[in-house]
């Protein structure tokens, strides 16, 4: 999986802004609550920003809509990686990156890695990936089948999954704005058959008083929720999401 430009500007932005707590006391009150983290087990560390890092981050984007992208995309790959860990049967543990983690001797000092990835951990070994590649990587670090399923889905599980892409809050937002909250991104809803396939058709877009403005068309496999095509409007061409997000991601 891809990794989005959208993250690494976020983390190449602020790395250098970010401060470390490695001369702070190590105190047990400094510690997480360490009593789901058993050195024989294999689980994955969510490293999540502190208010302080967003209140910094968000001063260095001069158009504040940009940094909220940011922190949606972000939160969006994150959610993702915790359905795929949690389809493989693998502790989830949260905590922030001023935080220090104690796993039997081994002492894991998050300041040292950067906010919205992920450790992975088992038998002392830690690997630090991006949510966007945990699908890659899991698989690899345990030594473990790629558990991912395919998914029925049905049209209101299509709709949410569409719904919370950030280029389609992205898009909600901007239709708040141009009609002051008094119209919201609609959807158009419907079926065909691709490469004998059959998919639901969903149409984002603008319903005005006069006329329906489509902004995305998006296909999902009614037997794989996770398998999302785009309608590339230059080229006519029906593309993968991955493929889209790299030409279109200053649509919105």
């Amino acid at each position: 999986m891809k990794k989005t430009f959208l993250l690494f500007i976020a983390f190449a932005l602020f790395s250098s802004c970010k401060k470390t707590n490695e001369n702070k006391p190590q105190t047990l009150k400094k510690l997480l609550n360490v009593k789901a983290l058993d050195k024989d087990k294999d689980f994955v560390i969510f490293i999540h920003p502190t208010s302080q890092y967003l209140d910094s981050l968000k001063k260095t984007y001069k158009n504040e809509d940009d940094f909220y992208t940011i922190a949606d995309d972000a939160n969006y790959y994150t959610a993702e990686a915790g359905e795929y860990i949690s389809k493989n049967n693998i502790d989830r543990v949260d905590a922030e990156i001023d935080k220090i983690i104690k796993i039997g001797k081994i002492n894991i000092n998050l300041s040292q890695y950067k906010p919205w990835s992920l450790l992975l951990y088992a038998k002392g070994k830690v690997k630090n990936v991006y949510p966007i590649d945990i699908e890659d990587e899991l698989p690899k670090f345990y030594g473990i089948k790629n558990k991912i399923t395919e998914e029925k889905c049905n049209i209101e599980k299509a709709l949410d999954l569409i719904n919370n892409l950030p280029e389609v809050k992205n898009q909600s937002r901007f239709v708040d704005s141009i009609s002051s909250n008094k119209k919201h991104l609609s959807f158009i809803t419907d079926s065909l058959e691709l490469n004998k396939q059959p998919y639901y058709i969903i149409k984002t877009g603008f319903n005005g008083k006069l006329h329906w403005e489509t902004y995305t068309i998006f296909y999902i496999n009614k037997n794989n929720c996770k398998e999302i095509l785009v309608d590339e409007t230059v080229s006519g061409d029906v593309i993968s999401l991955e493929k889209w997000r790299k030409s279109n991601h200053n649509q919105f």
